[in-house]
């Protein structure tokens, strides 16, 4: 299969030029490891769930991973507090059947089970988890993207504040009496969210997420590490350019654009995959017109001495 340089989906390494972050994900799994609670939060196009997907697959011979994306939730799911715990479970069903690495039967029945009880609210929704854990042969992982969709809503916070509540309380529980490990990314940091500890409380605010570990990691990829995905297009590809150069003016690019604010963040596939689109590797003489501009900061090693004129004519905030 021909690999090209990934813009719209999460990455895929059979389908897919990528970064190699296999130093940055040691990172992740050490917290995992150390039963830590924490986030993934950065801009996007910054390879969160990448990431998600990559401890996804390489945790799952240790633990029981399960894995979510609030995007796709309806509004009717935040209706009450049945109706969170209701799609829960279909959520945790589907994670292990539709949406699984390898399909868990027994997993998704009891998920599906859960639901026959009446009424339910989050102290069933707290009960149903210790149950899981504690049947599961393996320390169970949660990890749940796409969070930023469900910030605004309290029936979430209150669901974090229970997860916040079990992971307290499993030094006294049990530490199978809840999540071994639970994973949250998104764009915005679920730390910096407050919610009323009781509702008549009118300046009395807590997070619902104050026990996450705090780690240190630049997920921001170095020349070295942008480098590992060009080696793979030079070896498919043997266009014989300079790796090194083309890699830090990569990240400079990346580096100073997306500290600019008014502009989208720029993924590294996506800047390749525009010069690939574009026919960079021309003739020497020929005129090509980019319509992102800083890319010609980026062609410049890469045509050296081929000759070739460059302009731009349209702003470089046009590039998705």
């Amino acid at each position: 299969m021909t690999r090209e340089f990934n813009t719209e989906v999460t990455c895929d390494s059979a389908r897919h030029y990528m970064v190699d972050t296999t130093e940055k994900m040691k990172v992740f799994v050490r917290l995992i490891d150390r039963k830590k609670y924490f986030t993934i939060t950065r801009a996007r196009q910054f390879g969160k769930s990448t990431s998600l997907k990559w401890l996804y697959n390489n945790l799952n011979d240790r633990y029981l991973v399960v894995s979510l994306s609030f995007e796709d939730t309806e509004e009717s799911d935040w209706e009450s507090a049945s109706t969170f715990y209701n799609a829960f479970c279909d959520y945790m069903a589907n994670a292990f059947t539709e949406d699984a690495l390898t399909i868990d039967e027994k997993s998704a029945k009891f998920w599906t089970d859960a639901k026959q009880i009446e009424n339910p609210g989050f102290k069933d929704l707290s009960a149903k988890i210790s149950e899981f854990c504690k049947s599961s042969a393996k320390k169970v992982v949660i990890l749940i993207d796409e969070v930023d969709k469900s910030l605004n809503n309290q029936l979430f916070l209150n669901f974090l504040s229970m997860l916040r509540k079990k992971y307290i309380d499993r030094d006294k529980q049990g530490d199978n009496s809840t999540f071994w490990s639970v994973v949250l990314a998104g764009v915005y940091d679920v730390k910096s969210m407050k919610i009323k500890i009781r509702p008549e409380e009118e300046h009395t605010y807590n997070s619902p997420w104050n026990v996450a570990a705090e780690y240190k990691l630049d997920m921001t990829f170095n020349p070295q590490e942008i480098s590992t995905m060009l080696v793979d297009y030079e070896n498919d590809n043997h266009i014989g350019f300079n790796i090194s150069e083309i890699s830090e003016e990569i990240y400079k690019l990346r580096k100073e654009h997306n500290f600019l604010p008014q502009y989208e963040p720029v993924s590294i596939s996506g800047i390749l995959h525009s010069l690939e689109s574009l026919n960079v590797y021309v003739c020497p003489g020929e005129i090509i017109e980019f319509p992102w501009e800083p890319i010609s900061w980026i062609l410049i090693p890469m045509l050296s001495g081929a000759g070739v004129l460059i302009t731009s004519s349209n702003p470089f905030n046009d590039f998705k």
